[in-house]
């Protein structure tokens, strides 16, 4: 296979950044996408929010969707859940989005969200690549594709892009800027999109193969299912997808009084939810599980119940009850058990056991379908199984029902799919190991924190509109919370050229975590370090570092503030836990995790950069989260102006800030 016919899959951004990462914190691990949590939330952490918000998009080009709709399974394996809670990972990147300012007019992309996009160069001729559907998996392959260097053309049959974020998801969860922002940086990414495509219509699957050298089918579930127990669609019995469809589109069926939904899943309450906001006075959801077992989240379940959705669980619908052409309510079956002894779908009902739900509108919701009548062409009757080798599926046309991040997830597999196709060489991925729980020594050493989560309006507000019903972090809520964060392999590295085996990070470390090993060289835990960096600061001999190059980044900071505004104010975010501070908005600011991590040396290098005035804003003496940061602080600011009055300059050059 010649060297010049296509990028290698395992060179795709989101693969090569899988393979580079031998070992992972357990809340990128959890991430179907992949995302680099830690280095985003530590962004937020520090204020830089536009920062942020470009790694989380590196590996999910729907992170500002996400920040609104994902189930960040990342919460659910967060380290710090191991001392108090997990962090709010979700709401971050909201913020990271909204503060970072993502949605910017599509040339000026490159100058924020797209300078990690840059397209490669192939060394060849670039492939042609047509895929069908413009939602969150069709768009992260066509992402994937167009930056590495092939062209690619998306075709949508929607007038706008998005799939089902876009036609179903109610507005009080997503908002369409939030999506639009998502599309814009995609397309600004080179992806071409053109719409009122749809495939068996405007578009023959054989005559897409003949013009591209791939193609990718990714039209998602557009089909809602229902039960023989309810007529064709109309008289007040609906289904699901059409059903928020319409309400999206600003058409909403007009409801009775009381309405009756049947499902257990998130898009049973998506509907359940839209219609106590479309005016139901009664709103009655009917499924077949028992609440534990009901496959919606815990916290969307509970959102429901709280604006008003009546629970009817382990319940079977039987038949329905109706006068003429009017709808009364809908007889159901007790049921004994949904899943038999082997975990397989196999409700059983209870004999003769029946309860009336009364309700003049049914709403049915128990699963989607796919649209598979448009792919004859290929002659294959199992079209997932006997596809031919240049058609690719993707997204929940291929998985089934899943969530937006998964779909995201399956776009990159795709791509990487498409790449090893066109390219021969084979996809090469590595799994890499996750780093182990938090140590049971570390728990009770940690200082606690309270958690930041969003705001959620109030139930009786927030169902008499469509606005969204969790407003969201503010700023200085969003720093906080970022500083809970443990900073999970962002710690201490030591350089075994280099150490002297002095001691001094035993000595210093708030935590106790570095000792000296057999052969007289210091080792630092990566499972325990918090990376407070006053080992690194403190190391005589300079070898200790701190893993993300902290050290670089607060260097560079301070030579640009004192550029910018001919002073420097090393600022410890911690201050935020101070009931009159907020992120600071200044030039001068150079803003530290920890102000232990500010060393003699640069304090000096922010009057050799032409700083006229230094100042070191501490933490409050309660809110240091490590132990004796402030006091080596300090000591170093004495030993600093110090060294200024030897060298006959002014030692108030430099100050302290409580």
């Amino acid at each position: 296979m010649s060297e010049t016919t296509g990028l290698k899959a395992s060179e795709l951004y989101y693969w090569s950044v899988m393979n580079s990462r031998p070992i992972v914190p357990p809340c990128q691990a959890a991430c179907p996408a992949f995302t680099d949590v830690q280095g985003y939330v530590a962004l937020t952490a520090l204020g830089r929010f536009a920062e942020a918000y470009d790694v989380a998009r590196l590996t999910n080009p729907f992170s500002n969707s996400c920040g609104y709709v994902c189930f960040h399974p990342c919460e659910q394996n967060c380290r710090r859940a191991q001392v108090d809670q997990p962090i709010s990972i979700m709401e971050l990147k909201r913020a990271a989005a909204t503060f970072g300012e993502a949605c910017v007019p599509a040339p000026e992309l490159t100058a924020n969200g797209q300078f990690h996009m840059q397209r490669r160069n192939l060394g060849g001729e670039a492939k042609r690549i047509a895929i069908i559907g413009a939602g969150p998996a069709g768009l992260t392959a066509a992402q994937d594709l167009v930056t590495a260097g092939h062209k690619v053309t998306v075709y949508e049959r929607e007038p706008n892009a998005g799939g089902m974020l876009r036609l179903t998801i109610p507005n009080y969860r997503l908002p369409n800027k939030a999506l639009d922002c998502d599309i814009a940086e995609i397309a600004a990414a080179g992806v071409k999109i053109k719409y009122g495509q749809e495939l068996g219509k405007d578009l023959d699957i054989d005559e897409l193969r003949a013009g591209n050298d791939a193609v990718i089918i990714a039209t998602g579930l557009p089909f809602s299912r229902s039960l023989s127990v309810f007529p064709a669609e109309g008289d007040n019995v609906y289904t699901a997808i059409p059903f928020l469809k319409a309400v999206k589109a600003g058409q909403p069926p007009a409801l009775k009084d009381r309405v009756i939904v049947v499902g257990g899943g998130n898009v049973a309450i998506d509907v359940a939810r839209t219609a106590v906001r479309l005016g139901a006075k009664e709103v009655n959801l009917v499924c077949l599980e028992s609440r534990e077992e009901m496959p919606a989240h815990d916290w969307e379940i509970e959102e429901a119940v709280a604006e008003g959705v009546n629970l009817n669980c382990c319940l079977g619908p039987s038949q329905l009850i109706a006068s003429g052409a009017s709808v009364e309510g809908l007889t159901c079956q007790a049921v004994e058990r949904v899943f038999n002894e082997e975990g397989r779908f196999d409700p059983k009902f209870v004999e003769n056991k029946f309860a009336d739900v009364v309700g003049e509108t049914v709403i049915v919701s128990i699963g989607q379908g796919r649209d598979t009548g448009a792919l004859v062409g290929t002659n294959a009757p199992d079209v997932v199984a006997d596809q031919p080798p240049d058609v690719f599926f993707a997204g929940e046309f291929a998985t089934g029902p899943g969530s937006a991040i998964g779909a995201v997830q399956n776009g990159h597999v795709t791509a990487a799919a498409v790449a090893a196709f066109l390219t021969g060489e084979p996809q090469n991925k590595c799994e890499p190991a996750i780093l182990e729980e938090l140590p049971e020594r570390m728990r009770p050493l940690v200082t606690r924190r309270k958690r930041h989560a969003g705001m959620t309006r109030p139930s009786a507000d927030r169902v008499r509109d469509f606005e969204l019903f969790e407003p969201g972090l503010t700023k200085t809520d969003a720093a906080r919370e970022g500083l809970r964060c443990l900073a999970c392999l962002s710690g201490a590295v030591v350089d075994p050229e280099k150490c002297i085996a002095c001691l001094t990070c035993v000595r210093v470390c708030p935590f106790e975590i570095p000792k000296i090993g057999a052969d007289n060289i210091a080792v630092i835990d990566t499972a325990e370090c918090q990376a407070c960096g006053l080992c690194a600061t403190e190391c005589p001999a300079g070898a200790i570092t701190l893993r993300r190059g902290q050290e670089e980044r607060l260097l560079d900071d301070t030579v640009a503030a004192a550029a910018a505004a001919n002073r420097v104010d090393f600022y410890c975010m911690n201050r935020l836990y101070s009931a009159d501070d907020k992120v600071p908005d200044d030039p001068a600011i150079v803003p530290a995790m920890c102000i232990g991590q500010v060393s003699e040396l640069l304090m000096l290098e922010a009057l050799r950069a032409g700083a006229t005035a230094v100042t070191v804003s501490l933490c409050p003496e309660e809110g240091c989260f490590f132990g004796s940061a402030r006091e080596r602080t300090l000591a170093r600011v004495a030993a600093v102006q110090s060294t200024l009055t030897e060298l006959g300059l002014d030692p108030a050059m430099i100050a302290i800030k409580e």
